[in-house]
């Protein structure tokens, strides 16, 4: 009887070009842009073993992302302490949120300073195989039309903290995980289990997609901060200056992406 041996692939790489780090980004059909001036640094991790794919990016600058997810599988933005709080398709998010990529879900998201983000992606069929066996109710059932999910912080603080052992164990020793069983069973089944476990305690978060009118009003915004990074703006002025109707910023949430 022969025995099918899963062959991790595992992509590490530190950039200090914006343009380099832009351009490989796989998997999603993204633009990249950079806002404001300054060194840049960032660090791409990419595990996939078994049907459980792992993407880990940090970042030293601010930058507006803005595309597609991954064609094929659903994916699970789940948050660390390193981009909260942040804004997710124009809505506050907390540490205890899950976003969730659907087929068709635009990625429109602008970071802090200082990021790091963590996606699950996996197949529905695969989730849903799994779910089956643990007992638990499928994708479907577990998030039906929400696009973000408010979870236990006591559920999010177990599912971050096995993410962070896993990138941080094969950063060290990217080797390991061909030949460790344990970490292989760690990401092909506690992973989508902790997964599965949060978003069974998560809460709905209405996320509705941005108006033609506030979409425009963003846009000007951000190529003004584009063009005025020397500048110390502010709500107001931003609206003075592009003869913005400053009713259609929500203040609390704009200051954080601005």
């Amino acid at each position: 009887m022969s025995v099918i041996v899963q062959e991790p692939l595992i992509i590490q790489q530190h950039f200090s070009n914006f343009d380099l780090f832009s351009s490989v980004i796989s998997g999603y059909d993204m633009n990249v842009n950079q806002i404001g001036r300054g060194s840049f640094t960032a660090y791409l991790q990419q595990i996939k073993y078994g049907p459980i794919s792992i993407s880990r990016i940090t970042s030293r600058l601010r930058v507006e992302a803005n595309g597609m997810p991954p064609p094929g599988v659903r994916t699970f933005g789940v948050p660390t302490v390193n981009c909260q709080p942040f804004v997710w398709r124009d809505k506050q998010t907390s540490g205890n949120t899950i976003q969730i990529y659907k087929p068709g879900t635009e990625l429109a998201m602008i970071t802090g300073p200082a990021f790091e983000a963590i996606d699950i992606s996996l197949t529905e069929d695969d989730f849903n195989n799994l779910n089956n066996i643990w007992g638990f109710p499928d994708l479907a059932r577990l998030i039906q039309h929400r696009e973000m999910v408010e979870c236990e912080p006591a559920k999010m603080h177990e599912l971050r903290k096995l993410l962070i052992y896993i990138c941080s164990s094969i950063d060290r020793e990217p080797d390991r995980l061909r030949q460790d069983t344990t970490l292989q069973n760690l990401i092909s089944y506690q992973v989508p289990y902790l997964l599965a476990k949060a978003l069974m305690t998560s809460i709905v978060h209405k996320v509705k997609a941005t108006t033609d009118k506030r979409s425009k009003a963003i846009k000007t915004a951000i190529d003004y901060i584009h063009l005025s990074t020397d500048i110390v703006t502010s709500i107001q002025r931003i609206c003075r200056d592009n003869c913005i109707i400053n009713a259609l910023w929500k203040e609390p949430s704009w200051t954080s992406m601005a």
